[in-house]
């Protein structure tokens, strides 16, 4: 794995390990040494971020390193969509947002995209709150 040296801005934990699944995208393995330069943190962290990983089933730890997952899976778990293609899921949340104008009734479905047009919804100043749950 060819890797920057040395990350300047320092990464929350949630963006580290999101960068991490991205790593283990474009490469077959990651290491614990490459993963502190690149991080620039401790071995410690490293470890606790793929723990937290391999918990969550994102990958597979080893001796002093991770692999991807080897089962097969044609369905991503939330966490994998949820990072998946984020910024594009931004992008159509702030165009769609535009289009919602105050007062105005909006359905939104479920997804990973939806939920971010949603978290932009605060912005608008009267909108007409109505919660419906289908199974």
């Amino acid at each position: 794995m060819e890797i920057e040296k040395i990350r300047i801005v320092p990464l929350f934990a949630e963006e580290r390990k999101t960068r991490i699944i991205e790593l283990l995208h474009e490469n077959t393995k990651l290491v614990v040494p490459q993963l502190c330069v690149y991080f620039n943190v401790s071995p410690a962290t490293i470890r606790n971020d793929l723990r937290e990983l391999e918990n969550e089933g994102m990958l597979t730890r080893t001796h002093g390193g991770a692999i991807r997952n080897s089962k097969t899976s044609f369905e991503l778990n939330y966490y994998q969509k949820e990072i998946e293609n984020y910024e594009k899921k931004l992008a159509i949340a702030k165009l769609a947002i535009g289009l919602v104008d105050d007062g105005d009734t909006i359905a939104i479905d479920t997804g990973t995209t939806t939920l971010e047009l949603a978290k932009l919804l605060w912005e608008k100043k009267t909108l007409p709150l109505l919660l419906m749950i289908l199974n």
